[in-house]
């Protein structure tokens, strides 16, 4: 069947909302800059064979190292150990931590667990705005479609750089 003849025969409510979810949807998928951080890196010093042998502090008293080809193993363990120990399992987003930590905190009724993952972590920084409640909507949609348009392993070396 056509589709444009198709579209002709729906009603115009059926044609509005079909309008409506392409345009949502396109913008779903255009919505991520190309260009994740504006932000100056850390000074860092290498010997000839990329080994770290140093690195400055950025004014803003944040560790942001540059992109590399590679992650080290050792900073992959250590991210993976202690932010997302479920990176490789889920995509972008892990429902389970956020609720453990939402029970948690209402538990204790003050934060006392966070639930994002490295890709969230990623995602925020990048945005550059201050934490809210009600930034976490954004900071999913955006978790979830940074790791579908990102490998996984290009996501650690984004990740890499919250260092």
């Amino acid at each position: 069947m056509n589709p444009i003849k198709f579209f002709k025969r729906l009603s115009v409510t059926k044609k509005v909302m079909t309008i409506s979810i392409t345009l949502l949807i396109i913008g779903y998928i255009f919505c991520l800059p190309r260009q994740l951080f504006h932000v100056p890196y850390s000074t860092v010093v290498t010997d000839r064979n990329e080994e770290l042998l140093g690195a400055r502090i950025v004014s803003d008293g944040q560790w942001r190292f540059p992109p590399r080809k590679t992650t080290p193993e050792k900073i992959k363990q250590c991210l993976i150990t202690f932010e997302d120990k479920h990176f490789y399992h889920h995509w972008g987003v892990n429902p389970l931590a956020t609720g453990r930590a939402l029970y948690q905190n209402l538990k204790n009724k003050r934060v006392v667990s966070g639930g994002s993952t490295l890709t969230m972590q990623t995602i925020r920084l990048a945005r550059n705005k201050p934490r809210t409640l009600g930034d976490g909507l954004p900071v999913w949609n955006f978790g979830l479609l940074k790791r579908k348009s990102y490998p996984c392993m290009s996501l650690m070396h984004h990740s890499e750089e919250m260092l």
